[in-house]
């Protein structure tokens, strides 16, 4: 309630919030920081079919594990021979392993940047974050250390030091929804009685169109296939397309989870598409 900071009679309440362990002044979709982990698959998917390293078809093959030089990464089950549409709809990080190392970190990081992850949004809220993409460069700067190949492995399936905001990876799959069309996010609905979207750009990002709707319709699919990660989503009335994601975290601490998607009315006379997270 923001009334207790008029009130000088409430300053121990005032100063419960400030320690309390749930930071209820935290504005978690612009401060809040956390790595997206599988819904950073869309952005390989995106890469992989505009760069030529993938096609629809190419599949690889899931035991549920992924050696590197004696360490294990592993999926969440076997899935057997994946392509493109199956890998997101079961979400298999076997597949993204190889997309990663076809696709190299350099390239990974360029098209994250594309997708505006690791940028400022510029909404009209104060104190939003950036989160933070990694690249060989940043690593060599920020941990003192060179690019190992196990980094590739977790940047390509969104963990190890990969952070974003709720609402970049909401602007990201707008951008999927919206056939690469890059929206800028605000609150203000008008400004002296004129629309405020008029003062906004509008962009078109640097990927071939053909690429969205292959990814809209694994999107889709991830919702609607019984074995998708997101069938508890499909709704009846709406066509909710979107990513799940689980990010793992250490110390004994609660794992990440998200979903980010999109939802259509079947009833409208009108397409309209909104983003939305959960």
């Amino acid at each position: 309630d923001p009334n207790i900071f008029l009130d000088s009679q409430t300053q121990e309440r005032i100063s419960s919030l400030f320690v309390n362990p749930s930071s209820p002044l935290l504005n978690r979709a612009i401060q809040g920081v956390y790595p997206p982990g599988s819904v950073f698959k869309v952005v390989l998917a995106l890469a992989g079919l505009s760069n030529g390293k993938i096609t629809l078809d190419k599949s690889f093959f899931c035991n549920g594990v992924y050696e590197l030089g004696g360490t294990q990464f592993n999926c969440t089950h076997e899935h057997g021979s994946q392509n493109l549409e199956q890998s997101l709809v079961h979400s298999c990080n076997i597949y993204y392993y190889h997309l990663g190392l076809l696709l190299g970190a350099d390239s990974i990081f360029k098209y994250a940047h594309l997708m505006e992850l690791g940028n400022l949004t510029q909404i009209d809220l104060p104190y939003e974050e950036k989160g933070f993409i990694p690249s060989r460069r940043k690593t060599l700067s920020a941990a003192g250390r060179q690019w190992y190949t196990g980094d590739t492995l977790n940047f390509s399936i969104g963990q190890g030091m990969t952070l974003t905001t709720p609402l970049q990876l909401v602007r990201a799959m707008a951008m999927v929804a919206n056939g690469g069309r890059a929206i800028h996010p605000h609150i203000i609905k008008n400004l002296e009685g004129e629309n405020f979207d008029q003062y906004l750009s509008v962009k078109e990002i640097p990927i071939p169109k053909n690429v969205f709707p292959i990814i809209q319709k694994a999107l889709r699919q991830a919702v609607m296939d019984t074995t998708g990660t997101a069938q508890a989503l499909n709704i009846e009335g709406l066509r909710v397309a979107g990513k799940t994601g689980t990010a793992q975290s250490t110390a004994g601490k609660e794992h990440h989870a998200w979903f980010v998607g999109y939802v259509k009315g079947k009833k409208r006379k009108r397409k309209t598409s909104h983003s939305t997270l959960t």
